[in-house]
């Protein structure tokens, strides 16, 4: 078995990755949940994909755009997706990845980013992805 920690995040922000330990190779169903934790809302969500996790197919979340990014060696680095959810709301975002072959211990990273954070100069479409 994987052990996944739960999602660390910037702000104090209480993101949830789950499952939180799964089958070593093998594929899972991941769910990242984003609270609205601010007065503005969420606009934007990115998440770091931890080494030997290897993400392969997106479920599309209605009014969200999302831009994956990879490495120099073709893996997925980070997933980040841009919209928008209320301040009293919630995102979710799925996906399938398959897991590492070997047990061990994965850490997740996501940053939140709300409209008030963005700078002056940013809006919401430039985001967009």
């Amino acid at each position: 078995m994987v052990a996944f920690f739960s999602a660390t995040t910037a702000a104090g922000a209480h993101i949830q990755v789950t499952p939180s330990l799964v089958a070593t190779a093998d594929p899972v169903l991941f769910t990242v949940l984003v609270p609205g934790e601010t007065s503005s809302g969420t606009v934007r969500v990115e998440l770091k994909i931890p080494p030997g996790l290897y993400p392969f197919s997106y479920e599309d979340v209605p009014g969200w755009k999302r831009q994956v990014i990879t490495k120099a060696n073709g893996l997925t680095d980070r997933v980040v997706w841009t919209g928008q959810a209320a301040p009293d709301g919630f995102a979710r975002f799925s996906f399938l990845a398959g897991t590492p072959e070997k047990d061990g211990e994965l850490r997740w990273a996501a940053i939140p980013v709300s409209y008030t954070h963005l700078r002056a100069h940013e809006t919401v479409l430039d985001l967009v992805c």
